[in-house]
């Protein structure tokens, strides 16, 4: 059990010794009225598994390298990605508690945590999602059993911030409870299950279990009216009467990337971040690699191009031996009585459709790993099982040559798909260059990205996942950048001609 808890002094040291390392004025900013001081560059852990060395590895990179600001889930990877940021900070030579602010969300219930709230007599809320590996619950006996299970893994006495996920899920749940109330009723419903929560929180800082909370989520907004939304004041009256004028709600997040920059709001000459800022709340933001245009995810990043493409060749061998199955191994299934044999296997020019249509390396991938891996398991675990003797044999024997030839396929028309979203990825880094000061005419999309959305008005750390060394390393290194606050207006219109020629 690791003792103690980040403090203001110690993590406004931790920031003056990193910038008197090489890491630029500004980079280390005060958390909202918490007081503690985050670097620019948290480390988020969604996505990270115990198991895996690579991610330990890259978070130590990142601490090692002037990250303190960790931001986990109870829910992420169902406990594990908890469990490696206790790993990790057991094992770690030279890192002082008292300088890491260590971030963890409540309200997810998935895993081990599930399980436990099922034997509770839980799941009396509901699940924000088709997903029934995740449920929702803000119940305060359940907030406080699933922190102290959070702490056990992170082997933490105590954590800095707790954030309640995805509190829009409660317009949900009264929305299926009173389908035919009215838009102020659903209102007065959330206010007042975050009131209880809320209260549950404020025990659990005078409990000595955090130092702070608030809130994560997509749909935060300036002002009441907006439909389905948080309100920042609203969530600000609400920690008021939990806790008084002394109250410990203090930071807020939200996703945020150079595609979701809003000049201002309507009637309001402040961003949403800004607006939170100067309610003294602390605002983390994340997603900034990952932003959704036009319906689409599009990854702020490079792609690796190197390597040949030979896709006719390709295309050829699938074919043949697809061919080769139709003209034999189809015609003898036939007459085994599986109709249709023959057309079973037809993806040499379906592949190749597809990725001209997609155009796109993530959902290229997705449609790999989704569509395609998903019907040629089913498709020949349903061979398999029907088949014995001499055919089997023979069976096995082609189906070894054609997963080899479709495999090379789709590593070709993926390199093709990367080479498309390179030529996309380098058009948005051109735009983005002039914005950033970074001194490096070769920085990375990625780097770009980040530094944008860390410098605008009212951010005051960026979640990065770096699941890999090498990330760590280009997030890392934009610390040294000199701030340069963004023009959000100038942001916004630089992603509009962006969208507009194209980008998606």
């Amino acid at each position: 059990m690791i003792l103690g808890a980040a403090t203001a002094e110690a993590t406004a040291s931790h920031g003056e010794s990193y910038c008197a390392r090489g890491h630029a004025s500004g980079t280390y900013r005060c958390l909202g009225r918490t007081g503690l001081t985050v670097s620019a560059i948290g480390f988020g852990c969604q996505g990270v598994r115990i198991s895996d060395i690579r991610h330990q590895a890259a978070l130590r990179e990142a601490l090692y390298s002037g990250c303190n600001l960790i931001d986990s889930a109870a829910h992420y990877g169902a406990g594990d990605a908890d469990e490696l940021v206790g790993q990790v900070l057991a094992q770690s030579d030279g890192l002082s508690r008292d300088r890491l602010v260590i971030v963890t969300k409540l309200g997810a219930f998935s895993g081990s945590d599930l399980a436990w709230l099922r034997s509770q007599g839980g799941i009396d809320d509901t699940r924000l999602s088709d997903d029934p590996q995740v449920w929702y619950s803000f119940a305060a006996d359940y907030l406080r059993g699933q922190l102290k299970r959070s702490l056990a893994r992170l082997s933490l006495e105590k954590v800095d911030i707790v954030l309640l996920e995805s509190p829009e899920f409660l317009y949900d749940v009264s929305i299926a409870a009173r389908p035919n109330a009215s838009e102020e009723e659903h209102v007065q419903f959330v206010a007042q299950a975050l009131l209880r929560a809320f209260e549950c929180l404020e025990e659990l800082v005078h409990e000595g279990l955090t130092g702070w909370y608030g809130v994560t989520s997509n749909a935060l907004s300036l002002k009441l009216g907006e439909q389905l939304s948080l309100p920042l004041p609203l969530l600000v009256e609400t920690a008021e009467a939990a806790g008084g004028t002394n109250h410990h709600f203090g930071v807020v997040q939200m996703p945020l990337s150079i595609f979701d920059v809003t000049a201002h709001e309507e009637d309001s000459e402040y961003s949403l971040q800004q607006f939170a800022s100067r309610l003294g709340l602390g605002v983390m933001v994340g997603r900034p690699l990952r932003p959704v245009v036009n319906g689409r995810i599009v990854r702020l990043t490079d792609f690796d191009t190197a390597g040949v493409v030979r896709l006719r060749r390709l295309m050829k061998a699938t074919a043949s031996l697809e061919n080769e199955f139709a003209i034999g191994l189809g015609k003898a299934f036939e007459v085994e009585g599986l109709e249709g044999s023959t057309r079973l296997f037809d993806n040499a020019v379906r592949l190749k459709d597809v990725a001209a249509s997609l155009d796109d390396y993530v959902l290229w991938r997705e449609f790999v790993e989704d569509v395609l891996e998903m019907e040629l398991s089913g498709l020949i675990g349903q061979i398999d099982a029907g088949l014995n003797g001499p055919l089997k044999v023979a069976w096995t024997f082609w189906l070894e040559r054609y997963i080899h030839a479709v495999s090379q396929l789709v590593d070709g028309l993926s390199l093709r798909c990367a080479r498309s979203s390179q030529r996309r990825s380098r058009r948005i880094a051109r735009k983005l260059r002039p914005l950033v000061d970074s001194g490096e005419s070769e920085a990375r999309l990625a780097q770009l990205s980040v530094a944008a959305v860390r410098d605008l008005p009212g951010v005051d750390a960026v979640l990065v996942g770096m699941r890999r060394i090498q990330y760590a390393i280009d997030a890392m290194e934009t610390m040294n950048w000199t701030v340069k606050t963004q023009s959000p207006a100038r942001i916004a219109g630089i992603a509009q001609k962006l969208i507009s020629s194209g980008v998606r």
